[in-house]
């Protein structure tokens, strides 16, 4: 239930800039995650879910050059915990969402294990980073910047 109340919180403030909007690139297939659209009635029709397989804590949440940008804890092979990676969606009005590729995968000595929770800012130059929390090689917990 938190992640669900953590992105409320959080979008409400995104929601107030005033920053111009930008059409979606003209290859991309806008995508409504609606029930009736994949004939799924346990499907939720507004919240935000992948098209597939397991989810978790929403990470990141920002608003960046017109679009809403969601980043989530994702297993892109399979419908349960493990392979954690960051999925990544973006809307321009938090409805109908564009997937995007993982923004995240676990493919360094410092996250092979997972890239677990992080959070965004933006740096003094206006460009967004991400910090997030890697499993190492060695179990170990690392802080990270993508």
């Amino acid at each position: 239930m938190l992640p669900s109340v953590v992105l409320l919180f959080c979008f409400p403030v995104l929601l107030s800039s005033s920053l111009a909007s930008h059409q979606l690139p003209s290859w991309a297939h806008r995508v409504a995650v609606a029930s009736a659209a994949f004939k799924q009635p346990y499907r939720t029709a507004f919240h935000f879910q992948p098209l597939k397989n397991w989810m978790n804590d929403p990470n990141a949440p920002l608003f960046y050059k017109g679009y809403y940008h969601l980043f989530y804890q994702y297993n892109p092979g399979a419908a349960y915990w493990g392979n954690i990676t960051w999925g990544h969606a973006v809307s321009t009005d938090l409805i109908h969402w564009l997937y995007l590729e993982e923004a995240l995968v676990p493919d360094h000595w410092y996250d092979i294990n997972g890239c677990w929770s992080g959070s965004a800012t933006f740096l003094e130059d206006g460009k967004p980073a991400i910090l997030y929390t890697g499993n190492s090689n060695s179990s170990q917990q690392m802080q990270n910047l993508a």
